[in-house]
C-alpha cells in the first residue's frame, strides 16, 4: 500500500523555528513566574500569551506600577474583573489583592475560565455579566477573538458569521460585595456595554470610590463625547494615561529608536479632554484620593 501526500520545505523549516520559539517561550515564561492559561491555540487572546506569556502586559503594568506607587494609599483589598474572559487579569493580579470576583457571562469561555481560577482560592467567578438592570440577553462569539464579544438586545442583530450565546446580566449594586474604602480596582472590559455596567455599579463606586480602568473606541464618542467618562465625570472621576516620554516627538522611526535605546520610559498624565479614537487602558481616580 503506498500513499502520497504535500511535502512543503518552507512550511517544515517555518514550523521548526516557530516550535523552538515557543518552547524557548515556555521555559523563559516558568522562569518568570508567568500563571499557566488555558486557552483556544487558534484565539486572539490565547496566541498573545503564548507569545508574550500575558496578554495586554502594558495596561497590566501601568496599573500595578500605579497602585504601589506613593501616589496612592492603595490597600489591594478587592479586584472587580468585569469581563474576566479566560481569567487573564484575574489571575495575574490575584497575587496583589485579597480578593477577586469575575464576571464572564459567554457560558463557553466560563468554562475556560473556571479551569484557569480552579487553583487559586481568592478567586471567585461568576457566569453573569454586569448591566443597568437583571436582563436575559445575546452575546456574539467569534472563535478568533472571544475578547470581542458583544451583547445584543435582540438575536437577529448578532452577524450570521459569529455564534449567539444566551447570557444572564445583573446589577453589581444588587450583589452582596463587602470591600475596603481605599482597596478596590475595577477592571472594565465589555466591548461597549460599559455605560451599563457603571449604571448599574453607581451606588458601590459611591459607597467605595474605585480605581476604574475602562478601554474606549472610537465609535464609543458621539460628537466628541463619550457618555462613559461623562458619567464618571458626573461622579466626581478624573482620568490619567501612561504616556511615553517620547511620544513628544512626531517622527515616528525616532521615537522607536529612542525606546530601543534608552528603554520606554512612561509618565502619568492626567487627561481633561479626549479626542475620538481608541484608548486601550483609561485610569479613572476618584477626586478624593490625592494626586
Amino acid at each position: 500500500m503506498r500513499f502520497t501526500s504535500n511535502y512543503n520545505l518552507y512550511r517544515k523549516i517555518y514550523n521548526y523555528f516557530l516550535r523552538k520559539a515557543l518552547f524557548r517561550n515556555r521555559e523563559r515564561f516558568i522562569k518568570q513566574g508567568m500563571p499557566p492559561y488555558v486557552g483556544l491555540i487558534n484565539e486572539y487572546i490565547s496566541i498573545d500569551i503564548m507569545v508574550e506569556g500575558i496578554y495586554d502586559f502594558k495596561s497590566i503594568n501601568e496599573i500595578i506600577q500605579l497602585l504601589q506607587s506613593e501616589y496612592l494609599d492603595f490597600k489591594f483589598d478587592t479586584l472587580i474583573d468585569i469581563g474576566a474572559n479566560i481569567g487573564n487579569h484575574s489571575i495575574y493580579l490575584s497575587k496583589y489583592f485579597k480578593n477577586v470576583i469575575a464576571f464572564e457571562p459567554n457560558p463557553f469561555t466560563f468554562e475556560i475560565l473556571k479551569l484557569n481560577t480552579s487553583q487559586y482560592a481568592n478567586i471567585a467567578i461568576n457566569n453573569f455579566g454586569l448591566s443597568s438592570s437583571e436582563n436575559s440577553l445575546f452575546l456574539s462569539e467569534d472563535k478568533k477573538n472571544l475578547g470581542g464579544s458583544q451583547i445584543y438586545n435582540h438575536k437577529k442583530d448578532i452577524p450570521s458569521s459569529l455564534i449567539t450565546r444566551d447570557i444572564s446580566l445583573k446589577k453589581l449594586d444588587d450583589l452582596n460585595i463587602n470591600a475596603s474604602n481605599n482597596g478596590v480596582l475595577i477592571k472594565l472590559d465589555v466591548e461597549g456595554h460599559e455605560l451599563h455596567a457603571l449604571s448599574g455599579s453607581k451606588n458601590f463606586i459611591k459607597r467605595y470610590k474605585p480605581i476604574i480602568c475602562f478601554e474606549q473606541h472610537k465609535n464609543d464618542f458621539i460628537d466628541s463625547k463619550s457618555q462613559v467618562i461623562d458619567l464618571l465625570t458626573e461622579m466626581n472621576y478624573d482620568f490619567y494615561l501612561f504616556n511615553s516620554v517620547y511620544d513628544k516627538y512626531k517622527f515616528k522611526p525616532f521615537r522607536i529608536l529612542l525606546k530601543s535605546l534608552l528603554k520606554n520610559t512612561y509618565k502619568l498624565e492626567k487627561i481633561n479632554s479626549f479626542k475620538p479614537c481608541f484608548y486601550d487602558s483609561i485610569i479613572a481616580i476618584h477626586q478624593d484620593y490625592k494626586i
